[in-house]
């Protein structure tokens, strides 16, 4: 109850363009993309988190856009030069229906796959391997997924049974799917629970843009919504009236807006992957959405500041972005989840400075800094001790300069 009131808080904030007071450095997103990229030949917008930072220990964690694009030698490259061992996919069920190659054998036959959700703390694997079997084969999952989740009151079900369903459409093999306790064994040596695994964590989908947008619509357009609402579910000249007035609010707003309703919207699966990256067993670890931007963006953002970088490094690193969609050059590529054909191209297809200082301001004015947002989507100090250890190796001597 209590996430709810603050978020309906957070949400209802103006917005706060020019409120940052930090100096937003000058960049340029050509060079340090040349500088900091791994030169993959079609996976796009890749690099190590230590480019960002020496802080972070090299070939520990990969931000990058989909590997789903991978061409030449690069699922070599990130499974054998990075040798990456987790994937974390942060696209919404949508794009992954999309993506033709999400069943590739050459790029993701030697992953597990599993669903997460809850802060990391529910696991729905849906390989048939055993567990421990490292030979390269196709993965599969189930067409219909045997239901063991308890109560489907939680909302976070549903990005569940859709990732799953899309699942079961792609795959080949059927085999029933098993609920699995995901603990680590050890921490000295790489854990044997933990075979080379992929995670789908949905940070953000349409439905969490309404819902968000919906919070934050000035009165009169609120009003127009709630009229539209009864009607839009039978009548699609309704539905669209309402997305219409959503859509429009998202593009008023910009990309400082699509990142606040992010904060506001995507706080368990927020909290779920910087779990994951906290699991040194499961290093090295690449995380990605369709462009490696804006998502991506926000999970970096998290772990850097939480590691005690810079505004500014942070910023850079997010700048290195910009020119990425013009690289991917497809129209059809979603931002944040959304459909470029319903943004402003000329807005949220980059990766302006100013946004990702913008963000770190809202993080701040709203929750103190960063330490207070974590602790509110529940990764407590303990987690983010975890976490600097697993990335720096510090761990409990780690001591972030304010």
């Amino acid at each position: 109850m209590g996430y709810r009131r603050r978020a309906l808080v957070f949400a209802a904030l103006p917005s706060c363009g020019g409120l940052s007071t930090n100096p937003i450095p000058v960049v340029d997103p050509a060079s340090l993309a040349a500088e900091r990229n791994i030169p993959f030949t079609g996976i796009k917008n890749a690099r190590d988190l230590f480019t960002a930072s020496p802080i972070i220990s090299p070939g520990r964690a990969y931000r990058m856009g989909a590997p789903s694009v991978a061409l030449g030698d690069d699922a070599e490259t990130l499974q054998s030069t990075l040798g990456v061992r987790t994937l974390i996919d942060l696209r919404s069920p949508t794009e992954l229906g999309e993506d033709s190659n999400l069943w590739d054998f050459s790029i993701y036959g030697r992953y597990y796959n599993s669903v997460r959700w809850g802060g990391g703390t529910s696991t729905y694997e849906i390989d048939s391997r055993e567990r421990g079997d490292m030979r390269g084969h196709r993965t599969g999952g189930s067409r219909w997924f045997r239901w063991r989740l308890g109560r489907a009151k939680d909302r976070t079900l549903t990005m569940v049974r859709r990732v799953r369903r899309v699942i079961g459409r792609s795959a080949d093999n059927t085999e029933k799917a098993v609920f699995v306790d995901d603990e680590c064994c050890g921490e000295s040596e790489p854990c044997t629970h933990h075979p080379p695994s992929r995670h789908f964590v949905s940070l953000m989908d349409e439905r969490k843009y309404i819902v968000g947008t919906a919070r934050t619509l000035p009165p009169k357009s609120l009003a127009k919504v709630a009229l539209a609402g009864p009607a839009a579910v039978a009548s699609t000249r309704a539905k669209h009236k309402t997305k219409t007035i959503i859509l429009d609010h998202i593009n008023g707003g910009g990309l400082p807006m699509l990142n606040r309703l992010m904060l506001l919207m995507a706080g368990g699966g927020l909290s779920t992957v910087l779990n994951l990256l906290a699991d040194k067993a499961r290093h090295p670890v690449a995380f990605y959405c369709t462009a490696g931007k804006d998502r991506t963006g926000i999970i970096s953002a998290l772990v850097l500041a939480t590691l005690g970088v810079s505004d500014e490094e942070i910023v850079r690193d997010y700048a290195v972005s910009d020119n990425v969609y013009a690289e991917i050059g497809d129209h059809k590529a979603m931002v944040g989840a959304l459909k470029q054909r319903d943004l402003d191209p000329e807005v949220f297809l980059k990766a302006p400075p100013e946004v990702m200082a913008q963000v770190l301001n809202d993080i701040r004015e709203e929750y103190g800094g960063v330490d207070g947002y974590l602790d509110y989507i529940g990764f407590g100090k303990d987690m983010r001790k975890k976490l600097a250890e697993a990335l720096t190796g510090e761990g409990e001597d780690f001591v972030r300069e304010e």
